[in-house]
């Protein structure tokens, strides 16, 4: 992600009924339950998933696409890297 880009601080937390944003790639929003819905993502994992936020909103959804807003552009001076190891 884009450092520069990001609103600190930044948060985790487990999906709510209603989240969306916009992934990296994609035109417009996409619901979470919908990302993880295509992604064959297992029911009882979803809620285990963590929801990556800055002031601004969802900055990542640990294991998926970043937020489209906080990309790495050529403009980009400081990168910030966030690995997430599932269970």
């Amino acid at each position: 992600m884009d450092y520069n880009k990001i609103e600190l601080p930044l948060t985790a937390r487990s999906r709510t009924d209603g989240d969306s944003y916009n992934p990296l790639g994609l035109k417009g929003n996409k619901k979470i339950k919908e990302i993880l819905i295509d992604a064959k993502v297992p029911r009882e994992k979803r809620e285990k998933i963590p929801v990556v936020l800055d002031q601004k909103g969802i900055v990542w959804l640990a294991g998926f696409r970043i937020a489209e807003r906080v990309k790495i552009t050529d403009n980009t001076e400081k990168i910030l890297r966030i690995d997430y190891k599932a269970d």
